[in-house]
């Protein structure tokens, strides 16, 4: 997906907008016929409006994190904060959506949004997949959903095997783009010797704690970052930090996907 330059900056900068739908929308980035980076929360007894549709897709891509709450697709499945789902162009899933207790969700998506929807088989064995409307098949592959708490710490190395002092969850890699998905978590008082500019790209979404970008700016709570030319590899953090962070380029050795 396309991604558009942001320096450090905390959530509490972007207004936050209630929809005719009784949602809460918190748009980070939104180009009408562009990429589009929201906060959106479910209130709680929230139902979508199409839940009677069946299987929903888009002709989009769309990246979701649950950041907060239970969400539920009808009697087929739920997940519960933090949550991973990633759906690619054409990719169904059931458009019934609600949430008891309410569900807060990062949710990232590469153009317009469009809706199409089909009958879900009466003999569907739970296992989704791109519907036959696609006209292309992409080779991104989705993800129904993932409860990151289920996945391992594993450490983060550099090509020759030195570890750098953080550790990740790997998540998603893009194979048309070269992005990759994964959770961080660095220890209070970690530091990268820094002085060091890679090309590639990097986007950071902080979900707690501090990180500080060599040349570029802290962040610190709920904050958003995003170079989509470069990466910077000075870093530090005084507290901690737990992120999610989507890279294309770089040194970093991520553990393998393990879903």
């Amino acid at each position: 997906m396309r991604r558009l330059a942001v320096p450090p900056t905390p959530l509490s900068h972007w207004p936050v907008v209630r929809t005719e739908y009784g949602t809460l929308r918190q748009p980070l980035v939104d180009l009408p016929d562009g990429p589009k980076l929201i906060v959106l929360t479910f209130p709680s007894g929230y139902r979508h409006r199409y839940a009677d549709r069946g299987f929903e897709y888009h002709s989009c891509h769309e990246e979701i994190v649950l950041l907060e709450g239970h969400l539920e697709f009808g009697p087929w499945y739920s997940c519960r904060a933090l949550a991973y789902l990633n759906h690619p162009p054409y990719w169904v899933h059931p458009a019934d959506q609600r949430t008891a207790v309410g569900a807060t969700m990062l949710v990232r998506i590469e153009g317009p949004v469009d809706f199409g929807f089909e009958p879900i088989p009466p003999d569907w064995d739970g296992v989704e997949y791109l519907s036959a409307a696609a006209p292309v098949r992409s080779r991104a592959r989705g993800v129904s959903r993932v409860e990151l708490d289920d996945l391992p710490w594993e450490p983060v190395t550099l090509p020759d095997g030195q570890p750098v002092g953080i550790q990740a969850k790997h998540l998603w890699d893009d194979p048309d783009d070269g992005w990759v998905t994964w959770l961080m978590r660095a220890p209070a008082g970690w530091h990268t010797r820094g002085g060091r500019i890679r090309a590639g790209g990097e986007e950071l979404f902080l979900l707690e704690g501090d990180l500080t970008i060599e040349g570029v700016g802290e962040l610190s709570g709920r904050s958003y970052y995003c170079d989509p030319d470069r990466i910077v590899t000075g870093k530090a953090t005084r507290s901690g930090c737990l992120a999610i962070r989507w890279t294309r380029g770089g040194d970093y050795q991520l553990p393998p996907i393990r879903f």
